[in-house]
């Protein structure tokens, strides 16, 4: 079974927004048999950790490098392929993960109204398959 990590916009979006978006990814990918990394689960679930250590919890705003590194390393330990949401390019971090992802010859598969990446497919001689 495939593990996929869900990249998207997340700065300047509220928390409800950026939640129910993916979420309703990771919910998809799913019920299509995918072993899903959600980074905002995993940024909840460290959060929570922090609490039980008695440590402020971890901030976009201010700890955005710390977040990147838990990030690219649940990407490049677990995951075999990226999930881009359609906003993943207004994102500095999910274009970064992309990159990582591409260059470690992950699998790419991009949600609809994504049609950069299909032009990135075709520069990278990479099959990217867009929903319908």
């Amino acid at each position: 079974m495939k593990t996929i990590y869900i990249a998207g916009k997340i700065k300047g979006l509220s928390f409800d927004e950026v939640v129910k978006k993916f979420a309703t990814a990771q919910t998809k990918l799913e019920a299509e048999g995918y072993n899903v990394i959600n980074p905002i689960e995993l940024l909840i679930k460290q959060n929570w950790n922090r609490r039980d250590c008695n440590l402020p919890p971890l901030s976009e705003e201010k700890d955005r490098s710390e977040i990147l590194k838990m990030d690219i390393y649940h990407l490049t330990t677990f995951c075999n392929a990226i999930y881009l949401l359609s906003d993943w390019m207004d994102s500095r971090g999910a274009a970064m993960e992309f990159h990582i992802a591409n260059v470690l010859g992950l699998e790419i598969l991009a949600q609809d109204g994504c049609e950069y990446c299909v032009e990135m497919d075709i520069k990278a001689g990479k099959k990217v398959a867009v929903d319908a």
